[in-house]
């Protein structure tokens, strides 16, 4: 399944080109980028220290991340908004709104356990 999502966002990102921001934002550097932290954001996520909000984005549950937690969570999110705003752009849409679309989606796919945000915003673990 995650493999499918990321074959997807990496076609919509492809389609609307690169955008330069000091690193390659092909739509494989960045399918690449999130692979890569794939397993430490899954790591945060099952020690409930990330969870994923009402925007399609990744949060500290509770507590102030570790540096290296917080840079991880901002490269992720990052990429996010990179991914999002080529699906907006595909479909005449804004960003916020692919965002949370997106934070339906992965509201369904969490696994039990994991901090996700309800559409009030307040936390809540998956069962």
């Amino acid at each position: 399944m995650k493999t499918k999502f990321f074959l997807a966002l990496s076609l919509l990102v492809f389609l609307s080109g690169r955008v330069v921001l000091g690193q390659d934002n092909s739509a494989e550097a960045i399918r690449e980028r999130m692979l890569n932290r794939l397993e430490k954001i899954s790591e945060l996520k099952s020690q409930g220290v990330i969870g994923e909000n009402n925007t399609g984005y990744l949060q500290a549950v509770d507590a102030t991340l570790q540096p290296e937690q917080s840079e991880l969570v901002t490269k992720e999110n990052d990429d996010r908004k990179l991914v999002y705003t080529a699906i907006a752009n595909k479909q005449g849409t804004s960003v916020e709104l692919v965002g949370k679309r997106r934070a339906i989606q992965i509201r369904e796919q969490a696994k039990t356990g994991e901090y996700i945000m309800d559409d009030e915003g307040k936390w809540e673990k998956k069962k």
